[in-house]
């Protein structure tokens, strides 16, 4: 993962899915998914850039199940290989504060900020 990602709209993303991976996370009140790209598909990704997704994906995984703990020690393994990547230290900042005070019942995995 670059430290300056590009980001697209899903529109974009799907239109470019044969030839690139992309990863995506949630964002803002409204829940709209943004894509980084991680690489072009014609060719194999790198040890380093498959550890650090599999970190990521099982700290979101944890994550949605409300199970921080998990989050966030998968979040530390993948900030360790990627110690820039947005993604991983916003999750990171907000499993910690979720572990502090736990979202509603009803939460959807959907952070909502309150201000700006």
């Amino acid at each position: 993962p670059d430290a300056h990602p590009t980001k697209l709209d899903s529109v974009s993303a799907a239109a470019s899915s044969s030839s690139f991976l992309w990863s995506s996370l949630k964002a803002k009140h409204q829940a709209v998914n943004i894509y980084e790209l991680i690489g072009d598909r014609s060719t194999p990704l790198d040890a380093n850039t498959q550890e650090f997704l599999h970190h990521y994906q099982v700290g979101r995984n944890a994550y949605i199940l409300r199970d921080f703990t998990q989050a966030i020690a998968c979040f530390k393994s993948a900030q360790a290989i990627v110690p820039t990547d947005q993604a991983v230290n916003i999750h990171l900042e907000r499993a910690y504060k979720y572990q502090q005070i736990p979202p509603s019942k009803s939460w959807d995995g959907v952070w909502t900020m309150i201000a700006k």
